[in-house]
């Protein structure tokens, strides 16, 4: 989340789902646009060793993007919009490690959420992964 907060400067809100309540019932303007990243799920893949334990481990997360509609009540518009600041968080962590125990992140999907009380919303998905090992 520091890499977006850095890379991406036209949004007004970069933060973890937690914060994503304030919006949910009476989305100020002043927030938006908003980018909140938080975890998905976690699937392991199938054990390689005999007497131990050696399975890769992808890790969802999404970047939900809100933005106000307001004066694009049917979305079309905003679509664009949610498109160029899709490619923007792309460009930001796209190949990026936040150590060397994971894997550069990868794209798996975008779509849209819901429009809803003036705003729109459009989930990414990423996928990384990392080694679960004990012997």
């Amino acid at each position: 989340m520091p890499k977006l907060k850095k890379d991406i400067v036209d949004v007004k809100t970069v933060d973890k789902i937690a914060a994503m309540s304030v919006l949910k019932n009476n989305p100020p303007s002043k927030m938006l646009p908003a980018i909140y990243v938080f975890p998905i799920s976690k699937t392991a893949h199938k054990n390689e060793l005999i007497g131990g334990v050696s399975q890769k481990q992808d890790i969802i997360f999404g970047a939900a993007i809100a933005m106000s509609n307001k004066n694009d009540l049917a979305g079309g518009e905003k679509l664009n919009d949610i498109e160029n600041l899709e490619d923007q968080i792309n460009l930001s962590i796209l190949g990026f490690s936040a150590n060397s125990e994971i894997s550069p992140i990868e794209y798996l999907r975008g779509q849209l959420v819901k429009i809803d009380n003036g705003v729109v919303w459009w989930l990414i998905e990423y996928r990384a992964s990392k080694l679960l090992r004990k012997v």
